[in-house]
């Protein structure tokens, strides 16, 4: 009888550990493959970011005779980032095998087999080939005018260019509700984008492509963009100064503060510095202040470049990079950014730069 029990036990012992093992080894399996082949490439290691369930991941790729291979868990199709030494490119990438093939010194020469949604943005972006050559040509006579020179008229007829290309774009997005390459288009626009377009376009998705995990992430940046827009309160908050002592924004309640974001490594940060300067200069006596909130992680960098900017206002930071709880809270993607807030605690203006910043105060102080 005691033999019978054992056995008994054994057996459902054996069975929890295959079952252990079984739901382990599914947890780990690799549903996506790419082979690829770099004509030319030079580097030995490629780094590839993507996505996962559990959020953003780096793998680095061996390369051998231009030739790699790596394997890993794509939930659905997404635009991936491949970085190098000496490259830097886009592309997405599904489930299945798929066989990459490109020459290093022309990213058109791109081509994946085996993945349907890159070959679905190779054939959008094939029919944006006369578009995209007129401002290759428009962008290259702007460079060859002296530096000192302008020439508006041809500056216009860019920016009207990129925007009929940002109007395609959109239009795609809205003929395309079930499409991956249309909700990845909208994910760009909403980096930078006027939230209610961005609104207007994402319920054109299906339902289906909103609970995706693209989908998420474009709902998650729209309530980004919502915080940081113009009529919205801003949030109060506290961060150490470059002495360690705790500023509070309530401080500040009662005049207009330009919160600007900003680091020490950021060179366009830096250029923008002597503009912001000039702003503070102008208008510090009358009731204008500012506010610094850097994204340094290094404070020694952090106070060097104050120092050596001149930077004379209220300098923050909790030293964590893009990971600050001001700009995080704001969804600030790149810098230099900044919010103009209102005595009364309300966004009014943001990314005021150059020119912009010094219009709007000569608006508001005449």
């Amino acid at each position: 009888m005691k033999s019978n029990n054992y056995l008994k036990y054994a057996f459902l012992f054996i069975s929890l550990l295959c079952f252990v093992a079984y739901s382990f080894e599914q947890r780990n399996v690799r549903n996506t493959e790419l082979y690829g082949e770099i004509t030319g490439l030079t580097d030995s290691v490629i780094v590839i970011q993507y996505d996962t369930n559990k959020g953003s991941q780096s793998d680095s790729i061996l390369v051998n005779n231009d030739k790699f291979h790596w394997a890993g868990n794509i939930p659905e199709p997404e635009r991936v980032r491949f970085n190098s030494a000496s490259l830097r490119f886009f592309f997405f990438i599904e489930k299945g095998k798929m066989m990459l093939k490109m020459n290093v010194n022309d990213e058109k020469s791109l081509t994946i087999q085996g993945c349907n949604t890159q070959n679905e943005l190779k054939l959008f972006e094939k029919s944006l080939d006369p578009l995209n050559k007129e401002i290759d040509v428009l962008n290259t006579v702007l460079e060859s005018l002296p530096e000192d020179s302008s020439n508006v008229e041809l500056s216009h007829k860019i920016d009207n260019l990129l925007a009929k290309k940002q109007q395609f774009r959109d239009e795609y997005i809205a003929k395309h509700p079930n499409s991956f390459v249309g909700a990845d288009f909208l994910m760009q626009k909403a980096l930078d984008g006027n939230v209610a377009e961005v609104k207007n376009l994402f319920v054109k998705l299906s339902p289906e492509m909103r609970q995706r995990n693209i989908g998420n992430k474009i709902n998650e940046r729209i309530k980004e963009l919502e915080r940081s827009s113009i009529g919205s309160a801003a949030i109060q908050f506290s961060l150490n100064n470059i002495e360690g002592k705790p500023v509070s924004f309530s401080q500040f309640k009662g005049k207009y503060v330009l919160i600007n974001f900003w680091a020490s490594w950021c060179a366009p940060c830096r250029g923008e510095n002597p503009n912001v300067l000039k702003a503070y200069n102008a208008y510090k006596n009358k009731n204008f202040d500012i506010i610094g909130i850097s994204l340094d992680s290094n404070k020694e960098n952090w106070e060097s470049a104050v120092k050596k900017d001149g930077l004379p206002w209220t300098q923050l930071s909790d030293l964590k990079g893009f990971k600050n709880a001001v700009s995080s809270y704001y969804g600030i993607k790149y810098i230099p950014s900044n919010l103009l807030i209102s005595p009364s605690g309300i966004i009014i203006a943001k990314n005021l730069r150059d020119d912009l910043l010094q219009k709007k105060l000569a608006e508001i102080f005449p």
